[in-house]
Formats: structure tokens, C-alpha cells, sequence
């Protein structure tokens, strides 16, 4: 009995001596003070200390995003952010019509027709990625524009869960070396074109090209 306790205390000798520092190493001797004074935390021995970590959370963004997820904006409000300078510098406009964009657009919109929309969107997430509000439209802004904004929302949402995961690896965050971005807004215009021109169609600060007769 007495030699299985001189054997487990000398590996517990041992086990102190891998976690100290070279200075701090301790003798048989002193192991029953320190002991007393000691909690343990037990390691699978299958794994090393240096093999554990701590997992990231899960972000609040891992969340599927759906049509439910998305913000619409209304005409009016859209048109009040154009009309502020510093507003506009922020926003981008991505109109998803296809041949019915003709008789007018909205003030430095980009035209993306939804079959092109797929072979973009990387495109789309490396230009506005400084921008903090995306609104997307089509006509009406009811199957077309929610669904690019949707397919633009997840692939954001990809990217930004792979960068993080890759941040985690090597022990970074987002915001190491500089401020939080704010979180980019992904909207789609309510009532779509059709419900902008009706208000704006004709003021040149806000829309562009425009065709009053195809609107009759």
C-alpha cells in the first residue's frame, strides 16, 4: 500500500513539474502543502494541455437567413437618404430587372439582370463591402428583388462565418487593429420601381432616364 502511494505521488510530482517553470520546480517533500491548497481540473488523457481550447460561440449571424429576415424600405424613406450627400455615400442601389428596366432608374443604381445575379454577387460583396446599406429592387419588388436580396444576405453570411472561422484558428478577432464596422443593412425597396417612379419618376435628383409615356 505504501509503495502504490510513494508511486502515485511521485507522478503527481512529475505532473506539477510539467506545468511549472524551470524555478518553480518541487520536490516530493513539499507536495502535501501543495496539495491542500490545490484544486485540479482533470484532463482526458488522450489530450495534452496544449490541445485544449476554448470553441468560439456561435454568432448570432449563424442564423439561417429567410425572406422573413429582410428589411423593406419605403420610397420615401430611400428618397430622403439620396437627397443627403453624406446619406448617399453609404448606399447602394441594385436594381434586378430585366428588359422592363427601360423608362427610367433610380440615381446611380447598378443594373444587375437576375440571370446575371448569381455569376455577380462575388463581385458584389468585394465592392460594397464598405457600403452599410444594400437595397435591392426589381419592378414591384415582390419575387425578383426579395430574392436577390436574400441570395446577396446568405452569401454575405458565408463569407463572414468562413473569415471568422479562419480568424479563430490563429487566435484574432474582426476588430483587432481597428474600430467595428457597423453591420451592413440588406433591404429591398418596397412597391419596387413601379412604386418609386409613381412618386419620383420625374425628379432628376433622384431618378434618371426617365420615360413619362411608358408610365401612362
Amino acid at each position: 500500500m505504501a509503495a502504490r502511494h510513494s508511486t502515485t505521488s511521485l507522478e503527481t510530482v512529475r505532473l506539477y513539474n510539467t506545468l511549472l517553470p524551470k524555478d518553480y520546480m518541487i520536490s516530493k517533500r513539499a507536495l502535501p502543502g501543495l496539495l491542500k491548497h490545490t484544486s485540479f481540473t482533470t484532463i482526458p488523457p488522450s489530450r495534452s494541455l496544449h490541445q485544449h481550447h476554448i470553441n468560439p460561440k456561435m454568432s448570432s449571424d449563424s442564423k439561417p437567413i429567410t425572406l422573413s429576415s429582410l428589411t423593406f424600405v419605403r420610397p420615401a424613406s430611400l428618397a430622403q437618404l439620396l437627397l443627403d450627400p453624406a446619406e448617399k455615400a453609404k448606399i447602394a442601389i441594385i436594381d434586378v430587372r430585366d428588359s422592363d428596366h427601360i423608362g427610367g432608374n433610380i440615381i446611380d443604381s447598378q443594373w444587375i439582370p437576375t440571370n446575371q445575379l448569381d455569376v455577380k454577387i462575388p463581385e458584389l460583396l468585394r465592392t460594397l463591402k464598405d457600403k452599410e446599406k444594400v437595397v435591392f429592387h426589381c419592378m414591384l419588388s415582390q419575387q425578383r428583388g426579395p430574392s436577390a436580396a436574400l441570395a446577396y444576405a446568405r452569401a454575405k453570411q458565408r463569407v463572414e462565418q468562413r473569415e471568422a472561422k479562419e480568424a479563430a484558428t490563429v487566435g484574432e478577432t474582426k476588430e483587432e487593429g481597428g474600430e467595428k464596422k457597423a453591420k451592413q443593412e440588406i433591404c429591398v425597396l418596397e412597391g419596387g420601381f413601379g412604386s418609386w417612379q409613381a412618386t419620383f419618376g420625374e425628379d432628376p435628383r433622384l431618378t434618371k432616364d426617365y420615360q413619362p409615356d411608358i408610365w401612362l
